[in-house]
């Protein structure tokens, strides 16, 4: 009686070259992984700094509100400054007011724009609001 093995005939290093081939695609598949979970967290704290910077400019118009009518000026809102956590986790931080009168009815528009550097460029987030004086409406 003749083995079963003994028909097929017999391949040395086979095993050692399948090895291999695995473990190169398993090292491709790490490096992709690695990558894709650097850009993750590169995005994760980009959108980090932009929810900073919507706080921060939210966080300025509340206070604007509480102003007296005729404290609503780009020069007297230009005095502002960022909060502290703002200008330590955004780079180059600033904080900009534009005023703009509303011929009728009587307001005034508040625009408040957060700007920062992010990587090799700039971002900014920009929040408007409206503010009516007596006699006016929107």
């Amino acid at each position: 009686m003749i083995s079963s093995l003994s028909q097929f005939p017999t391949r040395r290093g086979s095993m050692l070259l399948e090895a291999m081939v695995a473990l190169v695609l398993l090292s491709a598949a790490f490096i992709i992984v690695g990558q894709m979970h650097g850009f993750v967290l590169a995005q994760d704290q980009v959108a980090a700094h932009r929810q900073l910077a919507v706080d921060e400019a939210a966080n300025q118009l509340e206070r604007v509100s509480a102003l007296p009518w005729q404290d609503l000026t780009s020069e007297k809102l230009n005095s502002f400054t960022l909060h502290e956590e703002t200008t330590r986790s955004l780079q180059h931080a600033r904080l900009e007011f534009k005023v703009t009168d509303l011929a009728s009815p009587r307001g005034k528009q508040v625009q408040v724009t957060v700007s920062w550097q992010e990587g090799n460029g700039s971002q900014a987030v920009h929040l408007t609001a409206w503010r009516y004086g007596e006699g006016g409406s929107p």
